[in-house]
């Protein structure tokens, strides 16, 4: 994260650090269907769909199941989409657990949209 969370630039992955970011690709993950880039100890493995651990933050607020995932400002982690007509297009996940405060890990369920 999401969660890692990733963009692509020029077939290159890397974690983003913008809020709702709209080129966010997937979810970094250990356990990827896809490489994305450059393979190698640089490379960074992207979930694009199945349940997946994602870093999340709740900057934006906290979070519970089926609340939707977008980018946050800390590179990597995930935070509640607030508002869901602002975030499409950058969603990369359902939240299936929950996080009250600070930083932490929660399961998510890939889905960008």
């Amino acid at each position: 994260m999401v969660q890692r969370h990733a963009r692509h630039d020029e077939g290159i992955a890397t974690k983003t650090s913008q809020q709702v970011d709209g080129r966010v690709v997937g979810i970094a993950s250990t356990k990827p269907g896809i490489i994305m880039g450059t393979e190698g100890k640089n490379a960074i493995l992207v979930a694009l769909t199945g349940t997946v651990p994602v870093k999340v933050t709740a900057d934006n607020g906290s979070i519970k199941p089926g609340d939707l995932l977008v980018s946050s400002g800390k590179p990597g982690y995930a935070m509640k989409c607030s508002d869901r007509k602002s975030c499409v297009g950058s969603i990369v996940g359902k939240a299936l657990g929950s996080l009250a405060e600070g930083d932490g890990m929660i399961r998510a369920a890939v889905m960008l949209a």
